[in-house]
């Protein structure tokens, strides 16, 4: 069993003597704020400058590969179940962030498809959508995921649905209609992003020490986005939203 001494003995030492990278946000007297870091921050025993490349760490050994299909049961009273669909998709590095943004539009296409199929046209599920995880910390490691919760005897079926909704989008494309519907609300929220704190601090200034483009990402941002072509699209879900590419899980309550 893991004890407080276990979990004592394992960040000790990073809260001890490991680098550190300090960012700040917001409204203040820089002066002032220099002053209390000195006191704080500044006071603190010396340590590592640099963090720790892990290269090793992040390799990931072995890989499933696709396609396959895996059902997951539990113990609930309550009658409802997932039908989960995950394909491979690129890992964020330094240089695959315009690759990155771009399958976060193709995953609000996929939920705007979604979306009709399932819950407009069959009357299934209640709240289907999609998304891209990159990983930023495991090589070679990112991936889209689409859920669509609702009846578990529908979970296998709805599940299959998905693959063909987005193998259609992978072998015919997007429409620049569809491209448009997906960009605008995603504009917006970016004009909105420049006024908030948790922005600058979590996206931006967040590791910039340790990984400086982070900083030329958020001067290109806004540009990127209204650059973007449909065809760089659909280049992407022609690699990676193909059926032979998906993993479909069910997760469903335990037949009694």
């Amino acid at each position: 069993a893991l004890r407080t001494e276990d979990v004592r003995k394992w960040i000790l030492p990073s809260l001890q003597k490991d680098y550190m990278e300090l960012s700040i946000v917001g409204d203040f007297d820089s002066k002032r704020l220099k002053e209390i870091l000195a006191r704080t921050v500044g006071a603190l025993p010396k340590r590592a400058a640099v963090k720790p490349a892990y290269a090793n760490e992040r390799k990931l050994p072995t890989l499933p590969k696709a396609p396959q299909e895996k059902r997951y049961t539990f113990e609930s009273r309550i009658p409802t179940g997932t039908a989960i669909i995950t394909w491979r998709g690129p890992w964020l590095a330094a240089e695959s962030i315009k690759e990155i943004r771009r399958m976060g539009v193709l995953s609000s296409i996929l939920s705007n498809r979604m979306r009709e199929k399932i819950r407009e046209e069959l009357g299934e599920a209640y709240s289907p959508y999609a998304g891209f995880q990159p990983s930023d910390v495991f090589e070679n490691l990112g991936y889209m995921l689409a859920v669509s919760p609702g009846k578990p005897q529908q979970a296998e079926r709805v599940g299959k649905i998905i693959i063909e909704i987005a193998d259609k989008l992978a072998r015919e494309g997007a429409t620049e209609d569809e491209l448009q519907r997906a960009l605008a609300p995603k504009i917006s929220e970016l004009k909105k992003t420049l006024r908030q704190n948790s922005y600058w601090l979590g996206t931006v200034m967040s590791q910039s020490q340790e990984q400086p483009y982070r900083l030329q990402w958020a001067s290109e941002r806004d540009k990127d986005y209204t650059n973007m072509k449909l065809d760089e699209l659909n280049a992407l879900a022609k690699q990676y939203l193909g059926k032979n590419n998906a993993f479909r899980f069910e997760i469903i309550p335990q037949a009694k």
